[in-house]
């Protein structure tokens, strides 16, 4: 299978690769399905597959034989049918990351396992009140994560309604980029290991392509970092972006960066204006190349006919500042790992299926202090809810809005608040370090939102 653009090379005799002339073309589009009537019917095939992107070949596991994976539209309310067909040598599930309803039965269910050859249907209920924005999902196959994510199991989400929130936003183009990483260990390419590093960073399943814009024009760039490790910095060349979203929730306000930086997981809405005509370098530093650490992904083209903007937005969907609520209970959760025996650790555990490690009575509004005791970086990431980052290091944080993906500092502390109080989510669910190896290798637990009112604060201790 052929995915992307071509890509010529200069190649010294059969020695040395070096730096290759890229030939922009358009953005490839996903694969797209929409809910009708209120019903998203997807049938996802998981296959081993031989890709070949921009002239790079390497084994992947993908979802219908497209690398980049579909993109998936639903509204809130929707009933969202996902048959996985497991074609894979190996067991797959899915989770439906930032998902906000049931982790019970065949809805977002980390104890459902596919077996090779088998099929499963998903059966997943948008919540009416799931905000509107940029979800993902992916594997999640404990020791199998980072594996079965990097070579391609993963896709796209977006629940609709963003417009909504924005009015301003009507019939605004939208930019969807979706980023995925892969480490070619075992690849003889001179491109990929002299120039690439052995380290390949998609963009909607190409190396490098052109995105067309307007002079004039403002886009809404809705980014994913579907990658299983690494944290994705974004540049565009003389222009900033707008945040107004962050995995999948509104923010409280306009935020304006030069950079980008979104952690593995990680999702952001952002306005971009064109500005005037000319040909502009999207790119990822810190990524090396054969020469620096700085991996092009494309350019941006801003031709044409003038369009007319959209101005800073001033209003926003009102998000309940949880630094004024009542707080039941406080918690620390402490990362810590062994290096020597590549193992990784919350609260001193390695993470056993069996096992519920917290216990949260519905209702309750909760402090977590998340302590990284570890020279290494790591992400904090919960299933079914998000929560409001209060502190970083003791420093008070400015309230812009809920997260379910952030990260930890190295040695460092991160308060978060978070509302258990939807009935739908009762059951068991996970949090983890969405650096997926260190997941893979025991940094995950298992919380339990149970209802007070018919079960008991307290049961057998877990194993």
């Amino acid at each position: 299978m052929v995915i992307g653009l071509t890509l010529v090379l200069a190649l010294a005799p059969q020695i040395k690769a070096q730096e290759p002339q890229w030939v922009a073309r358009p953005l490839p589009a996903l694969q797209e399905f929409r809910s009708n009537d209120g019903v998203a019917s997807v049938v996802l095939e998981a296959r081993e597959q031989t890709v070949q992107i921009d002239g790079i070949t390497f084994d992947a596991m993908i979802y219908n034989g497209d690398y980049a994976g579909p993109l998936i539209r639903v509204h809130p309310g929707d009933l969202l049918n996902v048959r996985l067909v497991n074609h894979l040598h190996e067991s797959t599930n899915i989770h439906f990351h930032g998902y906000q309803g049931s982790p019970l039965g065949p809805s977002d269910n980390m104890h459902i396992l596919v077996d090779p050859g088998e099929t499963f249907d998903y059966s997943v209920r948008i919540p009416l009140t799931q905000p509107p924005g940029l979800y993902w999902f992916h594997s999640h196959v404990h020791h199998d994560a980072e594996r079965q994510v990097m070579r391609g199991l993963s896709g796209t989400l977006i629940v609709e309604g963003t417009t909504d929130e924005f009015p301003a936003l009507k019939g605004i183009k939208e930019q969807v980029l979706v980023f995925k990483e892969d480490r070619l260990v075992t690849s003889d390419d001179a491109l990929v290991n002299q120039y690439f590093h052995r380290y390949i960073r998609t963009m909607s399943g190409a190396l490098f392509s052109q995105i067309a814009m307007r002079p004039g024009e403002t886009q809404l760039w809705r980014i994913a970092n579907e990658g299983a490790d690494q944290p994705l910095r974004l540049v565009l060349k003389g222009h900033t972006f707008r945040i107004i979203g962050r995995d999948g929730s509104a923010t409280t306000r306009e935020i304006e960066t030069d950079e980008l930086r979104i952690d593995p997981a990680g999702r952001v809405d952002a306005l971009v204006d064109a500005g005037d005509a000319g040909t502009y370098e999207l790119s990822s530093p810190g990524v090396y190349t054969g020469s620096g650490k700085v991996r092009p992904l494309g350019v941006v083209q801003v031709s044409g006919i003038a369009a007319t903007g959209i101005q800073k937005q001033e209003e926003f969907p009102l998000t309940v500042d949880l630094r004024a609520a009542t707080i039941d209970a406080r918690r620390t959760v402490v990362m810590t790992q062994n290096p020597a025996e590549g193992e990784y650790y919350l609260d001193g555990k390695l993470f056993n299926h069996a096992r519920v490690d917290t216990r949260v009575p519905l209702g309750n509004v909760e402090e977590w202090l998340i302590r990284n005791d570890t020279n290494d970086y790591h992400t904090f990431h919960i299933h079914q809810v998000s929560f409001q980052v209060v502190e970083i290091n003791g420093v008070a944080a400015s309230f812009d809005g809920r997260r379910d993906t952030v990260e930890i500092p190295v040695h460092g502390t991160v308060k978060i608040r978070m509302a258990f109080s939807d009935p739908l989510i009762l059951g068991e669910f996970m949090y983890h370090c969405h650096i997926l190896e260190h997941e893979d290798k025991g940094m995950m637990a298992t919380i339990e939102v149970y209802d007070p009112a018919s079960e008991p604060a307290s049961r057998p201790a877990d194993p």
